[in-house]
């Protein structure tokens, strides 16, 4: 009867790598210790409006992938645009906020008591 639930499967199975990872010679297993996250969403059956967020959390998934596959090729090209249309056209561009005006070429590099 404990085996029939798939939580009590999944917290058998933690307790068994737990215990195998105690052995010399078996390997590292300290992998199977993160499906011990997966043991809170155990109440999630308890609790029906948890339920139902969870799962219309995971059934719109799809359509957050390809919003930020989107979103990340929005602002590729846009990034490109920029260094192409920019690129280099803000060079010996010094500006004095407390004179609030361009310096001179010959002052944009330097520490401002010594020509660059």
């Amino acid at each position: 009867a404990y085996i029939r639930s798939p939580w009590n499967v999944l917290d058998f199975v933690i307790v068994v790598f737990s215990y195998l990872s105690f052995h010399p010679s078996v390997g590292n297993l300290t992998a199977f210790r993160t499906l011990r996250v997966m043991r809170p969403l155990r109440s999630m059956n308890a609790v029906r409006g948890l339920q139902v967020l969870v799962t219309g959390l995971l059934m719109s998934m799809k359509g957050l992938v390809h919003v930020g596959i989107l979103t990340f090729f929005s602002v590729l090209i846009c990034s490109i645009l920029g260094v192409q249309l920019f690129g280099g056209k803000f060079r010996d561009q010094c500006y004095d906020p407390v004179a609030g005006e361009f310096m001179e070429e010959m002052w944009c590099n330097g520490d401002s008591t010594e020509p660059a």
